[in-house]
């Protein structure tokens, strides 16, 4: 319905509702003494989408969005005689005018409302908590190192997971952070630095993370190393290893970090912990995982 001789979308009016609202129209026509008149109603609904699931929230429509994920947004239907206008207080859009746009949540945690405007007399609104990454959740062991039997030496691949797992983040990148190692002990004494330290031995490499929130899958290896090590020492170190997480070229962030610890008893017997999985291998072949 009409709002004046000079306005643009004559005979359309847009309303924001709730399902099946009722709505009295006041019709004023200008410049008449009689008339007839109608009215029908065409029903529009703001929709959302994500472009993946989460690992434990499969709902597309979901109001939990990751760090830099993308969300189709637009009106079923969407045949608008006007383009709808869209704002938002935080991330950004493919563009700002259309029935149907891509929206971009933010590269920080917080909450972004996104508004469109519809002819200027009809506003929707869609709130999003957008959430950062906090550090590997979980963790599950692939596999196990083949060592040959009388070798000492371990070692498991790992599929860790970077939480929370309500949202996706398959746009976000991470990387372990090398440093030398600590609490060294027993046989290691023995090794310069520059051998035994994390730097240098798969640490500060760009990791994607996937859309369910796992790491490529050509990492994680935890390992100590093979061919072989001698029997008849014990000892052991750790890698304390700082985590960073970014998107695109945005900043660096940091992750809560984690620690892999390797240790050696006199007969030769390996344990590797990362993540809360752990691997033991004996000279005899023998490989316990949990």
């Amino acid at each position: 319905m009409g709002r004046g001789p000079d306005d643009p979308y004559n005979g359309d009016l847009y309303l924001a509702l709730p399902d099946n609202a009722v709505k009295d129209l006041n019709m004023h026509v200008w410049d008449a003494k009689h008339y007839g008149a109608w009215a029908s109603v065409a029903w529009h609904e703001l929709v959302h989408e994500t472009l993946h699931p989460a690992l434990t929230d499969p709902n597309l429509e979901r109001l939990q969005l990751g760090v830099g994920e993308y969300v189709n947004c637009g009106f079923e239907p969407g045949n608008f005689p006007a383009e709808a206008q869209w704002s938002t207080t935080s991330g950004g859009f493919d563009t700002t005018v259309g029935n149907w746009v891509w929206y971009t949540a933010p590269s920080n945690a917080g909450n972004a409302t996104v508004t469109v405007d519809v002819a200027g007399t009809a506003k929707f609104r869609i709130k999003f908590k957008v959430k950062e990454p906090t550090g590997v959740v979980r963790a599950d062991i692939i596999s196990t190192n083949h060592v040959p039997v009388g070798w000492t030496g371990a070692g498991m691949h790992l599929r860790p997971f970077v939480g929370p797992l309500d949202v996706s983040f398959y746009r976000v990148t991470i990387m372990e952070v090398g440093e030398n190692a600590t609490s060294v002990s027993g046989w290691f004494t023995n090794v310069p630095v520059a051998e035994l330290s994390h730097i240098g031995n798969g640490a500060d490499t760009p990791i994607p993370i996937m859309q369910d929130n796992s790491w490529d899958p050509g990492w994680d290896w935890a390992t100590e190393p093979g061919p072989g090590l001698p029997v008849g020492y014990g000892g052991g170190y750790t890698w304390n290893i700082p985590g960073r997480w970014w998107i695109g070229n945005s900043q660096t962030n940091n992750l809560t970090g984690w620690s892999q610890i390797i240790s050696m008893d006199a007969a030769g017997s390996i344990t590797i912990q990362k993540f809360e999985r752990s691997v033991q291998r004996t000279t005899s072949d023998v490989i316990t995982t949990n």
